[in-house]
């Protein structure tokens, strides 16, 4: 699809072409009556041939570009110049999740903030009704900074029944659908959660979940298969953020989280309890040196052999002052007498009694 003109609709004034999908190409243009670079994206007219196509177009748009959001590209504007419609959106500068994973996965930390990023904005979009459709790494984009950006509402529908929407028609790139999408039904927020599922397996691995040399084979495999698990093919992946991937890609509906919220939280706790170890961890670590420690260091053991010493301790000490009593009384001339009647001693009484037999021990 080429682009004849230079201005759109008398105000945006193209300029680099930015890339190109199936039915879509998107070119920078700047905003003469706003003074800023945006984004354009021009769909072949044959996608809405019909009136009504261009009404759900038109329903479509006006739905995304109600939704206001950090982690979401914003649209500005949509009209038709000539028979070709169009979005006119903020212009990011980075590249999109896309082009990142051509050179491989990416580092493990960092999927998990783009995944974050984009259930944030997902979030946000559900919470206003409206339902992507078409998730994949194209259209996660980066700004400046880095942060991921969810794009391409333009075949969004709203998640409540509408006259609008094709019936029997499968919106959406094949490989990131859900296995009932597959089958031709609706889209529904898990359905959504499910494609953001394949997009981390696939920035995790390298590799998409599902393949098929055909669109049948392909339906057939996320129908009928199991991936490959994501730690068999990336080891360091930690189980828990492995296993909150998986859930989002479970093959029946009920079995995945029930919005975006529920994932991130899951992902952001198993990427926390990757980093931080647990305290039940580090008082395993301490037990063994308790139960190997000998049995004479318990308290109670302890406690007798203190005793022990200190009645030792007396009696060395009673037999000492013993003597040295008797010795004074010899030098003097005074007849020996008992320590109990001695008004010398100070000792207890409990003790004057083994005193007097260790002095009639001791007598020459």
């Amino acid at each position: 699809m080429d682009v004849d003109t230079n201005v759109v609709a008398g105000r945006y004034e193209l300029g680099a072409h930015l890339g190109r999908g199936g039915a879509s190409a998107v070119f920078a243009a700047h905003d003469r009556r706003l003074d800023r670079t945006v984004a354009i994206k021009f769909f072949d007219p044959r996608a809405w041939p019909t009136a009504d196509g261009r009404a759900r177009f038109d329903a479509e748009a006006r739905l995304a570009a109600a939704v206001n959001h950090p982690n979401v590209v914003q649209v500005y504007d949509i009209g038709v110049d000539g028979d070709r419609p169009y979005i006119v959106m903020e212009c990011l500068p980075g590249s999109t999740l896309a082009d990142a994973l051509e050179a491989g996965p990416l580092p493990v930390a960092r999927v998990c903030d783009v995944i974050v990023d984009v259930l944030h904005g997902l979030g946000a979009a559900h919470a206003a009704g409206v339902l992507h459709r078409d998730l994949k790494p194209a259209n996660v984009l980066f700004d400046a900074a880095g942060n991921a950006k969810v794009a391409d509402f333009g075949i969004a529908t709203s998640s409540e029944p509408s006259d609008l929407t094709a019936t029997g028609t499968v919106v959406g790139t094949p490989a990131y659908l859900a296995p009932e999408r597959v089958s031709g039904e609706r889209a529904t927020v898990r359905s959504d959660l499910y494609a953001v599922g394949v997009i981390a397996y696939e920035a995790f691995t390298g590799a998409r979940p599902f393949r098929g040399e055909s669109p049948i084979a392909l339906a057939y495999a996320i129908h009928h298969t199991a991936p490959t698990s994501i730690r068999d093919l990336r080891p360091e992946v930690p189980e828990t953020v492995a296993a909150s991937v998986m859930r989002a890609m479970a093959r029946r509906p009920e079995d995945r989280y029930e919005d975006a919220d529920e994932f991130a939280r899951a992902l952001t706790k198993s990427d926390e309890e990757r980093t931080v170890p647990s305290p039940a961890i580090g008082a395993t670590r301490v037990l063994p040196s308790v139960r190997s420690a000998p049995a004479s260091t318990s308290p109670g053991r302890r406690g007798a052999w203190a005793l022990s010493i200190l009645i030792a301790a007396l009696l060395i000490a009673a037999l000492v002052i013993g003597v040295v009593v008797m010795r004074s009384g010899s030098s003097t001339g005074s007849p020996r007498r008992p320590a109990a009647s001695s008004p010398t001693s100070t000792l207890p009484a409990p003790l004057r009694v083994p005193f007097n037999n260790l002095q009639q021990a001791v007598q020459p």
